[in-house]
């Protein structure tokens, strides 16, 4: 059919009409025709269509044309929540009715009154949306269903909106809104999807609040390094919610035997650091400690009440290099605190005159035992030092392969004669590419600091006022459990030490570089930062300020209970930058789960990292190591081959799929030899996190429905969703229709253009103009 939509208002239509045909009149009486009647006439009417053409289309006609509609039915989804948070029994009531329970009963009635609308039932878990088992089936009893481990809204709906059907969708969502996996916003977000989608979401909350009690533990350093024949500190923050008064028992198990416990009460401080001492450290190389707390009536779930450490033993010497270009009492006892650690490997070089250099090389040793070999080990009980005077400095920053020895550059004051160009590129490359760590042990390294020095150190130098500050640990340096040894003297244990000096002003970078212990604030507020740390590639620069730090290992008697805290703090820094490295040291392979602890369902995967690949290729480009994955209950080990990561020619990948909940060990080894070299362990814990967040959301609910632009339902009318729905889809549908309209066709301007074109050529033929 058709109609019109002027537009222009029908008053000046009508005048324009009017004017029209009052012009053609006067054509026509024009009394000096010179041509014959039949062109005349002719010549007039091709003149009325160019004047009809144009008043033709501003009336706009147009054609509409009824579209057939697609066939099938509006869709009802029913999507009920079928996560771990829906087993609380709290849907009915004193009948102790499960949120699940509840849902499903509610699902079930859901049913269209006429076969107009088809509706569909469906169930969310984590990461899926299945169909709902239909009524009588077993799988959809409390006891047998496999409820997600969180909650997730946002992609439930998103995946549901996006299958609708052309002639309407809506769904009713049943959940306690218990929504965990990102954002509120983010849910928000899908149900204004749903909206622009016409697709509205009616939603019933299913559940009240719990009022949660619960009791955890985590470790602060999940994965540690120790050295042999020293106490092992095992740290963890024991939280609990809702339990201030109770009092819970906390074990200490090595593998399966409990080696020191602990009574704790719960106090009103919500976190409670416990520390366990394990005298001598671990007694194998690898070695599993679990902490865990006993339940506690009321709690929640006891899924999170243990924490594991996995603690690898260092069992070869770590290689220290420390360049001074003078003799400084700060360096004469950081060498001897040093030399006395019997996992340290020092080398140093002391400038003392203009062409003369004191080198002396330290080899640890100590007791030798079967279950500790150390490289260079021999059964004399003290450290044998080998010195000699250069008059030519034979620097090993002046050569990679030299460099490449060791894992820590200790740089002193006045290092200028052993920062040369090229040694300074050694070091960058150094430190980005072998992960290696350069450590300022007394602020800036020289007074001049090359350009290309300073683009990788952490702190910039300000000013040449001398200063003098006390010390304490930040936050951050509290966070990362690097100086957990100090805290057996208190919290504040570097702030009663001597004072240190600077004589210029250290300042951070923006960016990346992290504050571990600074200056007590001075008046002003303004602190001082003395030990600050930056990655740089696969390695790191470390800036430790202030001169003076000698007196913290020559104290009056006064302080003698914190003799130990300067070498403590030395010791923890060193422990803590080698567990940051990719390889310990005698360490050709090193494998490393991406997560400390996997959950149920999760794929797990380790990256496996091969210091030197042409050692172990076999046959043409294959590299001939595997791993073997086993585990209590495994009869046999699985063996992996590793996949090359496309990244880096020594970095490969190893994905275990998903492993049964468990500690399962993987070992490195080399072709059929079975020769181990590298091993971890794989822990595989049941997720509890949907277990923790149980309280019903109504106002996230209430917030879908109205975004989307749904309605919450009370779930004793859950019948009428199906009524309100057909209401809508009546109220909102209309027939569609195809409308095609003159004044957008390009063939109409054309005509009238044609028009006026020949009106002209036959007037010109005719002599009229």
């Amino acid at each position: 059919m058709w109609t019109i939509e002027p537009r222009i208002p029908m008053g000046l239509w009508w005048a324009l009409a009017a004017l029209s045909a009052a012009v053609i009149a006067l054509y026509l009486l024009r009394r000096d025709w010179s041509v014959g009647r039949l062109r005349r006439w002719i010549i007039t009417l091709m003149m009325l269509l160019g004047l009809v053409g144009p008043l033709a289309v501003t009336l706009n006609p147009v054609h509409i044309q009824p579209i057939p509609r697609p066939s099938g039915k509006p869709r009802l989804t029913v999507l009920l929540d079928g996560t771990a948070s829906m087993t609380v029994e709290d849907a009915d009531g004193d009948r102790g009715q499960s949120r699940w329970a509840r849902g499903l009963e509610l699902a079930r009635r859901v049913d269209p009154q006429r076969d107009e609308i088809e509706v569909i039932k469906q169930v969310f878990y984590s990461d899926e949306v299945r169909t709902l088992p239909a009524a009588g089936d077993e799988s959809t009893a409390d006891d047998t269903v496999s409820h997600g481990h969180r909650t997730d809204l946002a992609s439930a709906l998103g995946s549901v909106v996006r299958n609708g059907s052309p002639l309407g969708h809506a769904i009713v969502l049943l959940s306690d809104g218990a929504h965990n996996a990102g954002t509120t916003q983010s849910v928000l977000s899908r149900a204004s999807e749903a909206n622009s989608l016409a697709t509205p979401v009616y939603t019933v909350t299913l559940g009240s609040e719990v009022g949660l009690k619960n009791l955890s533990v985590a470790s602060r350093s999940p994965r540690m390094i120790a050295f042999p024949n020293q106490d092992l500190i095992l740290r963890a923050r024991l939280g609990h919610a809702g339990l201030a008064g109770q009092s819970t028992r906390v074990r200490l198990l090595a593998d399966s035997d409990v080696i020191d416990q602990q009574t704790i009460q719960l106090g009103d401080d919500p976190n409670q650091s416990i520390r366990f001492t394990i005298p001598g450290g671990p007694r194998e190389s690898l070695q599993r400690f679990r902490i865990v707390a006993s339940g506690v009536p009321g709690e929640a779930t006891t899924s999170d009440n243990e924490t594991t450490i996995f603690v690898q033993r260092l069992d070869s010497p770590i290689s220290v290099l420390l360049l001074e270009g003078k003799p400084y009492w700060d360096s004469k006892f950081l060498s001897r605190n040093l030399s006395g650690d019997p996992m340290v490997r020092l080398t140093s070089i002391v400038r003392l005159g203009n062409e003369r250099f004191l080198q002396r090389r330290i080899t640890p040793t100590f007791e030798a035992s079967d279950s500790v070999a150390l490289d260079d080990a021999s059964d004399d009980e003290t450290t044998t030092p080998n010195w000699q005077i250069q008059t030519e400095l034979a620097s090993p920053l002046e050569k990679m392969e030299l460099l490449d020895d060791y894992r820590i550059v200790l740089l002193g004051r006045d290092a200028d004669r052993f920062l040369t160009p090229q040694g300074i590129e050694n070091l960058r490359q150094w430190i980005a590419k072998s992960g290696g760590c350069l450590v300022c042990a007394r602020g800036a390294p020289s007074n001049e600091i090359a350009t290309r020095l300073a683009e990788i150190l952490p702190v910039r130098w300000e000013g040449q006022s001398e200063t003098r500050f006390r010390t304490r640990v930040t936050q951050h340096g509290l966070d990362t459990a690097l100086f957990d040894p100090l805290l057996a003297k208190g919290r504040d244990a570097l702030a009663s030490l001597p004072s240190l000096s600077s004589s210029a002003i250290p300042r951070s970078r923006l960016g990346l570089p992290q504050v571990l212990i600074q200056s007590v604030a001075d008046g002003s507020g303004n602190t001082v930062p003395v030990v600050t740390y930056q990655h740089y590639g696969s390695g790191q620069t470390i800036v430790v300020e202030g001169a003076g730090m000698w007196r913290w290992a020559f104290l009056p008697p006064d302080h003698a209970d914190k003799d130990d805290v300067y070498w403590s703090l030395w010791q923890s820094l060193i422990a803590w930058v080698i567990s940051s490295q990719d390889f310990l040291p005698g360490q050709p392979v090193a494998i490393r789960p991406d997560r400390a602890t996997f959950l149920a369902g999760n794929r797990v995967t380790a990256s496996l990292l091969v210091r030197e690949p042409s050692q172990f290729v076999a046959g043409e480009n294959d590299l001939g190591l595997s791993v073997l994955l086993e585990s209590a209950d495994s009869e046999l080990p699985q063996r992996f081959h590793p996949a090359a990561s496309g990244l880096q020619e020594d970095f490969f990948r190893v994905d275990f799929g998903n492993l049964p909940v468990g500690i399962h060990s993987a070992r490195v080894v080399v072709g059929e030899s079975e020769r181990v070299v590298a091993e971890t362990s794989i822990e595989v814990r049941d997720p509890w996190f949907e277990r923790l967040e149980v309280d019903a959301r109504p106002d996230l609910m209430r917030g879908i429905a109205r975004q989307s632009g749904g309605e919450v339902i009370d779930p004793d009318k859950i019948e009428s969703v199906v009524e309100r729905y057909e209401q809508r889809l009546r109220s909102s549908q209309s027939d569609r229709v195809r409308r095609t309209t003159l004044w957008d066709h390009p063939l109409a301007l054309i005509s009238i253009l044609g028009a006026w074109v020949a009106t002209w050529i036959v007037r010109r033929r005719s002599g009229l103009i």
